[in-house]
């Protein structure tokens, strides 16, 4: 086991590092444990970050099984504008069965001179190579305030494919929504334009 620890304050910044180690190893059974800990934390002139990184690794050669655990998230807040940003990844995997199942979430919050933006990314995948199953889904959105227009995506997608009898299921959904951001004028009833919003897009596709 080893465990390590900095905690450093230099100029403008101060940082916290923290490591942890431990491995488990028996060649017998060629069974191996191995755990990760790792966090930072700075502060500099003109932003803050902070950082923390988790990771776990399971392997066992006979059976060949592997679990690994990342975990990431980052607040910056810099001269205009601020930034939340959150990454979270898990993989499992058994090389018998061949089963791997990956989870993937990001978000990020950023508010700079004339615009908003939310981003959440989710992304979710298990694979059987035995019976060849896959199971994919992306979740995507984005919303963003200009100095002139607003903008709102949101992708919907999922994929389930077994070729044991060729069956593939593909969803797909997809809305913007855009809105021009003009100058404040009085209202006026002589002339009076309304438009009317696109509509959303949803499309479906069903392969066999």
């Amino acid at each position: 086991m080893v465990q390590f620890a900095t905690m450093r304050a230099e100029v403008g910044w101060f940082e916290l590092s923290l490591l942890h180690s431990a491995t488990m190893r028996a060649e017998v059974g060629w069974f191996e444990l191995s755990l990760l800990y790792f966090a930072t934390m700075r502060v500099e002139v003109g932003w803050f970050e902070l950082s923390l990184v988790h990771f776990a690794t399971m392997s066992r050669r006979a059976g060949w099984f592997e679990l690994s655990l990342l975990h990431s998230a980052t607040m910056r807040a810099e001269v205009g504008w601020f930034e939340l940003s959150l990454l979270h990844f898990v993989t499992m995997r058994a090389e018998v069965g061949w089963f791997e199942l990956s989870m993937l979430h990001s978000a990020t919050i950023r508010a700079e001179v004339g615009w908003f933006e939310l981003s959440l990314l989710h992304f979710a995948t298990m694979r059987a190579e035995v019976s060849w199953f896959e199971l994919s889904l992306l979740h995507f959105a984005t919303m963003r305030a200009e100095v002139s227009w607003f903008e709102l995506s949101l992708l919907n997608s999922a994929t389930m494919r077994a070729e044991v009898d060729w069956f593939e299921l593909s969803l797909l959904h997809s809305a913007t929504l855009r809105a021009a951001n003009h100058h404040a004028q009085l209202p006026s009833t002589r002339n009076r334009k309304t438009t009317s919003p696109e509509p959303n897009g949803l499309t479906r596709l069903f392969c066999g």
